[in-house]
């Protein structure tokens, strides 16, 4: 069974950001900054948020479904933005459409959700 992925807490680049920068600014695979060199959980140990950030780690081809809504209105964002790597919280309990008429999860639409490995 794949392991889910977890940011390191304890990263922060070059800038301060941590990972919750990136999974709300960059895109899967952090094409724009995942390189920028940072510190992770021992200091003096250098790392980039390629190695430290789940969203870095995630298939850049990967492209959330636009249509995806929840059942509370919530589209593909909020999961980046609210869950981690798998979508643990809330992948396989939230449902919602995927067109109008097509039931379907997180965990089919996002890819934060389909992510499931450590980066």
């Amino acid at each position: 069974m794949p392991t889910i992925c977890e940011d390191d807490l304890n990263f922060f680049d070059s800038w301060g950001d941590n990972c919750t920068w990136y999974t709300l600014f960059e895109p899967p695979g952090c094409p724009n900054y995942g390189t920028d060199q940072g510190v992770c959980e021992l200091p003096d140990v250098s790392c980039t948020a390629m190695t430290a950030c789940c969203i870095c780690s995630q298939d850049p081809a990967c492209t959330d479904d636009p249509t995806y809504l929840d059942d509370v209105g919530r589209d593909c964002s909020f999961y980046n933005a609210n869950d981690s790597a798998g979508c643990p919280s809330f992948g396989s309990t939230s449902t919602g459409t995927c067109t109008p008429t097509v039931p379907c999860t997180p965990n089919e639409s996002c890819c934060v959700c389909k992510e499931s490995t450590t980066p």
